[in-house]
């Protein structure tokens, strides 16, 4: 991604909110034209958020080794229809699992070349990124259960339309903060880059072709990843539209909500029912009926 603007940051409130301020205060100087042209995309990057934001302006709680940072683009970089807004988090989403999966090879092999297979990295609609994976990576198929599996959030991703121009896509990612150390409340819930390697790791006793995977991340840098990221990121904009976008077909398959009953928060009130999916613009699908907007409470 062809990033004209950035700024780096030991502390702030929120990236999401500072790149909201900062483009305020450019176009009170120049033209809207003028600005998305010159000064966009622009990055925001922050060792520690102060007040970070999540969906439905729930705290994003921030530690060390957690890579946070805010892209502001338009139409310039990625233009598609008001309806398919929800294709950018999708984008952003699948963005992240492309990185991760180039972190991590194993994790894309299939069962029967790799018992690391039972690690996945799926999608929590609308915002985040999980990762699933068998309690014993070596459990079987026949004798696996929803029960063997964790599911944890590895990574949040928030997007804020300005206008029809202009976004801000907001993402943390766990990167070298290992939860397993945090109180049980929130490593029930979070997992990261880190905590991954941790558990290929944990199991190279019985698979030794597996390098040591900790040690790896530790010697990655944030800059590295944020490089990948970026890269995969603009992969994923250019795609969209196209006939070789497979973005929702991928995301689909991916989706930890599919096939299960989910209460969703719409902006008119609750909504209880089977998901079946996405449909072609993004949106969660309920019963068949398609929900652009909300937050999937379970």
């Amino acid at each position: 991604m062809n990033i004209r603007t950035q700024f780096y940051f030991q502390e702030i409130s929120s990236t999401n909110m500072y790149a909201r301020q900062w483009v305020m205060n450019r176009l009170a100087e120049i033209s809207a034209d003028t600005f998305r042209k010159e000064c966009l995309p622009a990055l925001i990057v922050a060792k520690h958020q102060t007040e970070g934001r999540g969906r439905n302006g729930k705290r994003w709680e921030s530690s060390p080794g957690c890579l946070m940072f805010s892209i502001i683009f338009s139409k310039e970089t990625v233009d598609i229809p008001l309806r398919k807004t929800p294709l950018l988090a999708l984008a952003a989403s699948m963005a992240v699992r492309d990185t991760t999966l180039d972190i991590f090879p194993v994790l894309n092999a299939s069962e029967s070349e790799s018992p690391y297979a039972s690690g996945k990295i799926k999608i929590h609609w609308p915002n985040d990124v999980c990762f699933i994976f068998q309690k014993d990576a070596f459990t079987t198929p026949d004798t696996a259960s929803a029960q063997n599996f964790h599911e944890k959030k590895m990574c949040g991703i928030l997007l804020d339309r300005l206008s029809s121009e202009i976004y801000i896509l907001g993402i943390g990612l766990n990167i070298h903060n290992s939860f397993q150390n945090a109180p049980l409340v929130i490593r029930e819930k979070c997992f990261s880059l880190l905590d991954i390697a941790a558990w290929l790791d944990s199991t190279q006793k019985n698979y030794v072709s597996v390098p040591t995977e900790v040690r790896r991340i530790q010697n990655t840098s944030q800059k590295v990843i944020l490089d990948m990221l970026l890269s995969h990121l603009q992969q994923r904009f250019e795609k969209l539209g196209t006939p070789e976008d497979t973005l929702v077909l991928e995301a689909d398959s991916l989706c930890v909500q599919r096939g299960k009953i989910i209460s969703l928060m719409t902006p008119t009130g609750a909504v209880k029912g089977l998901c079946t999916g996405l449909d072609p613009d993004g949106a969660i699908l309920i019963h068949g009926k398609p929900y652009h907007t909300g937050w999937s409470v379970n």
